[in-house]
């Protein structure tokens, strides 16, 4: 990537910030090209910002002092519900709205790691567990010594799954996929009831729970994907989309605390409350192939009732043939899809889509930003 500094002013609403300092590219490699975002906003702190310095939230702190230094990220995980489309709120946020007459706020500190200024909203992990089919006792533990320098979790919204450290990946996998057939995260044969429940314990004395629903996807043809990704060269958990889909959550800078809703005080279930979660869809295979396997059975069957072996099998060969001349279709597409992100074209990568901007309602003094189609990422 290579590009120059540039200044501008930067409106969300009707709120408009003055000089705000970004990077301009001017060229980007095939990677970067293939996301689906035009650019990134991040909205953590000071000690990460390489350019933008004061930082887009200190500056809108310091342009509209009145408006409460906070802001909150819904993420629906139903791009077809309207009622309650993913937003984001500068200055305020819709506990009851959004979540429940009965929602409450859980608190958690935001904890400074290393010297200089805060970089991320990081938290304090006090346990991650795997839970046994009653979900009273765990069978995996990780995290369990609260004094462990190496327990923290950054809250991001730029990461799709749960991001696992390398020493507890492969372990904590294993653990939620026992007894499936699986290759790497996804496994096959498989139901969201295959899947165990995780408990996240998180300082100083929280539990937030995260159902199959919230960090498995599925097909109806028994495929499924654990939304999880390596924190390569990390310690750190990483509690992005999958998390924030399941728990409505609030960023207080002024205080500095991450607020995650649950339905009622200490009553805290997943993101069952609005829905099916996933970033992920695993889709089933596409209609033509449908049709084509019950038309396929449909002839077997014909030729075996009325017309005896021999024509079953002149009927299997031309199945075969059908096939074959199917399968190299497909792999002929695939290829013209590589050869086409090779020469930078919009690639498919759904993992790269988190929470994204697009257009702009006003409410009051809080702006929400709904999601629509990827222009900034918000990290």
């Amino acid at each position: 990537m290579r590009g120059s500094e540039a200044s501008d002013s930067f409106t969300l609403g009707s709120l408009s910030v003055e000089s705000v300092s970004f990077g301009e590219v001017t060229y980007e490699d095939t990677a970067i090209a293939s996301f689906m975002m035009d650019g990134i906003a991040g909205l953590a702190f000071r000690g990460l910002s390489m350019v933008t310095s004061p930082t887009l939230l200190e500056l809108l702190h310091a342009q509209h002092p009145t408006l409460p230094y906070l802001f909150s990220v819904f993420l629906s995980n139903d791009p077809d519900n309207l009622a309650k489309p993913s937003h984001l709120m500068f200055g305020s946020y819709d506990l009851e709205g959004t979540v429940g007459p009965n929602a409450t706020w859980q608190y958690t500190p935001v904890i400074k790691r290393g010297y200089g200024d805060f970089k991320y909203w990081t938290v304090k992990l006090t346990s991650v567990a795997v839970m046994d089919s009653s979900e009273t006792s765990a069978f995996l533990t990780f995290c369990s010594n609260y004094a462990s320098d190496t327990c923290y979790a950054i809250v991001d919204s730029g990461t799709s799954g749960i991001a696992v450290p390398d020493s507890a990946y492969d372990a904590l996998l294993a653990s939620v996929t026992q007894g499936l057939a699986c290759k790497g995260a996804t496994c096959y044969g498989a139901s969201l009831g295959s899947f165990p429940t995780l408990q996240f314990g998180i300082a100083p004395d929280n539990t937030f729970p995260l159902k199959a629903a919230d960090y498995v996807s599925c097909s109806r043809w028994g495929e499924c994907v654990v939304k999880f990704q390596v924190s390569s060269g990390s310690a750190y958990w990483i509690l992005g989309d999958v998390f924030l889909e399941a728990y409505y959550t609030l960023f207080d800078v002024e205080k500095m605390r991450v607020g995650f809703a649950c339905q009622a005080a200490g009553v805290c279930e997943g993101g069952d409350w609005h829905g099916v979660g996933g970033y992920v869809e695993v889709d089933g295979p596409p209609m033509w192939q449908q049709v084509m396997v019950a038309l396929s059975a449909a002839s077997l069957v014909a030729s075996f009732l009325y017309s005896g072996p021999v024509a079953l099998w002149s009927a299997i060969q031309l199945i075969l043939s059908l096939l074959a001349a199917v399968l190299a279709a497909i792999c002929m597409g695939r290829k013209g899809s590589r050869d086409s992100s090779s020469n930078g074209e919009l690639g498919a990568d759904k993992g790269s889509l988190d929470a994204v901007i697009d257009s702009h309602r006003t409410y009051g003094a809080t702006q929400r930003a709904e999601q629509s189609r990827p222009d900034v990422l918000l990290i």
